[in-house]
């Protein structure tokens, strides 16, 4: 009678699990937000890294997480940007130009209208170069790291960043 060799070894078996990955990577991952985005507090870094883990458990339960550390932390840096962003925001709508009068009370400070504008301008930045500069800018990521984090070349990133301080220098100067 010829034996079933189980395919996954006994020492990985449990990393194979949900809980597994959970035992083996949740204190990576909280140190890794908290690096990576400063601005996200313990509390928030813990809430994210429980989404992270709803989020991938349906590929997990299908088997299809070969390498969860970077699975995990592409999950988790998506949760956390969109964290950011709400935060920014207060968590409400956007309020639209057409719906500020002059005399509301809610009028623009010369310092909000500066900050709308350049909002703007890295708006108006083609999608690839807009990511580099908000990631390196907004989210405070190394170079390297954001050519980790884009899977693309040192050299794209600073060639991205050099056309959007380029771009964004030429349209804050032609409103000056």
């Amino acid at each position: 009678m010829t034996q079933v060799r189980d395919p996954v070894p006994a020492a990985d078996r449990e990393e194979v699990s949900l809980d597994g990955l959970y035992r083996r990577y949740a204190g990576w991952l909280r140190h890794m937000l908290r690096k990576r985005f400063g601005a996200v507090d313990r509390t928030a870094a813990e809430d994210l890294v429980q989404e992270t883990y709803i989020r991938i458990a349906p590929y997990q339960a299908r088997g299809e997480v070969r390498h969860p550390q970077a699975l995990l932390l592409r999950v988790a840096s998506n949760l956390a940007r969109n964290h950011t962003r709400q935060t920014f925001r207060g968590g409400q709508a956007p309020v639209t130009i057409e719906e500020i009068d002059e005399s509301d009370e809610y009028a623009l400070s010369v310092e909000q209208d500066e900050t709308l504008r350049l909002a703007q301008l890295v708006n108006s930045l083609p999608q690839n170069v807009k990511d580099v500069f908000v990631l390196s800018r907004y989210a405070g990521l190394t170079n390297q790291a954001i050519a980790e984090e884009l899977d693309i070349a040192l050299s794209t990133v600073e060639g991205r960043m050099t056309r959007a301080l380029h771009h964004l220098a030429l349209r804050l100067a032609e409103g000056a």
